[in-house]
């Protein structure tokens, strides 16, 4: 009969010889997850604090226009009623 070889036996003892791969698989996987969730997070926490930023850029935006234009109102009104005197 013929003997098992000492690699043969090394296998048989250690596992499968799939085992690291599947570990490796694992790990990749589990650092792809990790990568996400690391870019998911930063996107949020990003999102949250450029939308706060142009909400408040557009309303001091449109209240420097609503001053602009109350005082361009003010000045025809004032030259309305000084045509009007003449």
């Amino acid at each position: 009969m013929k003997r098992p070889s000492a690699s043969s036996t090394t296998r048989r003892e250690t596992g499968s010889p799939r085992e690291p791969a599947a570990s490796a698989q694992r790990l990749a996987l589990l650092a792809f997850a990790a990568a996400v969730a690391v870019i998911l997070g930063a996107a949020h926490f990003s999102f949250k604090y450029f939308s706060g930023r142009v909400i408040q850029n557009a309303q001091e935006n449109l209240l420097a226009i609503a001053r602009l234009k109350s005082a361009q109102i003010g000045m025809l009104i004032g030259e309305k009623m000084r045509d009007g005197r003449m």
